[in-house]
């Protein structure tokens, strides 16, 4: 494939004057289209391997609970469902999908969701169905399991819509993108969601530094909705849900959990874009997507079909895997994705960074730098030590549970000691028992 026009990547260093656009990406290798991580034992039940399947129809006639239908981006004919990556790295289960000849991936979506059901104040369990039956779902750091916060509010009162369009990543600021170029299917998403769970508040987060260009559509159809905005100085990690509740609302949140917990349905531009097209009729069949190459100090920006491989996007862009080392979501938090990782509804900003020397970390100097940047006040290299005497009592006892796994206390160390991994260790072991 051709190296892309240089116009068409954006130096990442400052605002771009101009909104970019989402390319159109068009694979030409197999979708293997995920479903979301569930506790689920359950599979889809796909349609068997070789059913030919149009644009937005089904890939399986039933899904997990939970999980919403997996739908075709492009025409083509079903193949088999097996384990998948996602770019946070978790591990989730995906149908493939063997494209037929190569379609324009900016085709209009086609209007496959039934007309859309009136909306009623509280009356969300036939919206929760139609999102899954459009194939809408989201699940990442900064905007958690959709799916989940709808269910959960099937039993607990939401008071308040909160749609993000932050960005953690400065480099890389796709839901910037979405909220200035589809502003009216954002303002329609989080529209109806309010209505579905009979919030009354909607509130939308603003990048208090985005220029005009990029602020003003958002600012003015949510203005219409007579939705409410909020500027933030967006440092991270900002985004995170429980860094955002407490900024805005003063409501306290335990990380890992959802916001609705605390009554408040909160989600990304990305997500609410997806909720208001479907809410029009359009299924989820793409998905956006930043890349971030660190070393050519360049940020593309595409359309993708859902299932589209990390592989496929390094070819679009002319590079090679074994020369750059991946990461998906924010840079700080390091998950480390193969290129056969796939997008989805999960992290939808891929980072492209040099192959690092060997690290040998220095002892620790008791600094406490990781104690002041640590933005929940947690006590990092206490977990380290806690992990090396696999204490799980004395990681609680310094907060653990309170830890976002931002990723902030291993990258500002002078020690290079490796935090973040003993943390990750020591949840682990809480989780297991182990």
């Amino acid at each position: 494939m051709a190296r892309p026009a240089a116009k068409r990547s954006v130096n990442p260093s400052r605002w771009p004057a101009e909104v970019p656009p989402l390319r159109p990406l068009a694979p030409s290798q197999p979708l293997a289209v995920p479903l979301p991580p569930t506790e689920s034992t359950s599979s889809p039940r796909s349609k068997p391997a070789g059913t030919a399947v149009s644009r937005g129809q089904p890939l399986a006639d039933a899904a997990p609970e939970m999980s919403p239908l997996p739908l075709a981006p492009l025409d083509g004919r079903v193949g088999a469902a097996g384990p998948c990556t996602l770019l946070d790295g978790r591990e989730s289960i995906a149908i493939e999908l063997i494209p037929d000849a190569p379609s324009p991936a900016s085709t209009p979506p086609p209007q496959s969701v039934d007309e859309a059901p009136r909306i009623s104040p509280g009356d969300l369990p036939p919206w929760i169905d139609r999102l899954r039956q459009a194939g809408v779902w989201a699940d990442r750091s900064g905007s958690p399991s959709l799916l989940a916060q709808l269910n959960q509010a099937l039993r607990r009162p939401i008071d308040t819509i909160l749609c993000s369009t932050l960005d953690a990543d400065r480099a890389a600021r796709v839901n910037g993108v979405v909220a200035a170029t589809s502003a009216d299917a954002v303002v329609a998403g989080f529209q109806t969601l309010a209505l579905a769970t009979g919030a009354r508040t909607m509130i939308v987060a603003l990048d208090a530094a985005a220029p005009a260009a990029w602020s003003y559509p958002i600012r003015r159809e949510a203005g219409r909705a007579k939705a409410q905005l909020v500027e933030l100085s967006n440092d991270y990690p900002q985004t995170d849900p429980s860094l955002m509740l407490f900024q805005i609302l003063r409501r306290r949140l335990r990380p890992g959990k959802l916001p609705t917990e605390q009554g408040v349905l909160l989600l990304d531009a990305a997500a609410a874009a997806a909720v208001g097209r479907a809410a029009r009729g359009e299924p989820m069949l793409n998905c956006p997507l930043a890349v971030y190459d660190h070393v050519r100090l360049l940020t593309h920006y595409f359309e993708a079909p859902l299932g589209t491989r990390v592989a496929e996007v390094l070819r679009a862009i002319a590079v090679e895997a074994p020369d750059r080392v991946l990461r998906g979501g924010d840079l700080l938090r390091d998950l480390l994705i193969p290129p056969v990782a796939v997008a989805g509804g999960s992290e939808q900003v891929i980072h492209l960074t040099a192959l690092p020397a060997p690290v040998n970390p220095d002892p620790c100097i008791r600094c406490g730098w990781c104690v002041q940047a640590c933005p929940t006040h947690v006590h990092p290299a206490a977990f380290l030590e806690a992990g090396q005497r696999h204490d799980r009592e004395m990681a609680d006892a310094y907060g653990l549970a309170s830890c976002i796994e931002c990723g902030v206390c291993a990258h500002i160390c002078p020690s290079r000691l490796p935090l973040l991994g003993a943390i990750r260790e020591l949840k682990r072991m809480r989780r297991t028992g182990s």
